[in-house]
């Protein structure tokens, strides 16, 4: 049986028995319904650490690589991860943790978007993202699917929808930047 995408194939795919089969047209192998539900998720992680490392590059190129105008709270909980991560791997030498990317990767979703919205430098982002009530609300949209997905939970379908609305909102503002 052949399940197409309606209502019959939304309610087996966010139902709990995710042990079921979905057989392929042509009899290959079939696929469990966890491992399409896994593929998925996949495939939505791709998308968001995509959005995060564009978000990391914006950052870069309209801060023009000045670490000293990332909000002081954001540069404090950074430093404290880079900190962490030299004494854990017993490293002598930690300038390269000093270099704009470098020190931006420790950077996660959240704070990425406390970044960005800071009033202090929110306008050198406007023009990636006009109103800042919106880019607000899809931060938390596309963050909620990512805690759900990152933790190994079925989102909920509203989760869901505004999450994967928010990865399209995302990749259209930030489709520009290499």
């Amino acid at each position: 049986m052949i399940f197409e995408r309606n209502a019959e194939f939304q309610k087996i795919y966010l139902s709990p028995k995710l042990n079921r089969l979905i057989e392929t047209e042509d009899d290959e192998l079939p696929l469990t319904l966890a491992d399409n539900v896994q593929n998925q998720k996949n495939e939505h992680a791709s998308n968001i650490e995509w959005i995060e490392k564009r978000l990391r590059l914006l950052i870069e190129l309209k801060l023009e690589g000045r670490i000293e105008d990332i909000p002081s709270d954001i540069n404090e909980k950074i430093k404290f991860k880079i900190d962490r991560e030299i004494n854990k791997r017993g490293i002598k030498n930690s300038q390269h943790y000093m270099d704009f990317s470098k020190y931006i990767e420790y950077s996660d979703l959240m704070e990425l978007k406390a970044t960005i919205l800071n009033k202090k430098i929110w306008q050198s982002f406007d023009s990636v993202f006009t109103n800042k009530e919106t880019t607000e609300a899809k931060f938390g949209q596309i963050g909620a699917f990512r805690n759900a997905l990152a933790h190994n939970r079925t989102p909920e379908p509203d989760i869901t929808y505004e999450g994967l609305a928010a990865i399209h909102w995302f990749k259209q503002a930030l489709k520009g930047l290499s």
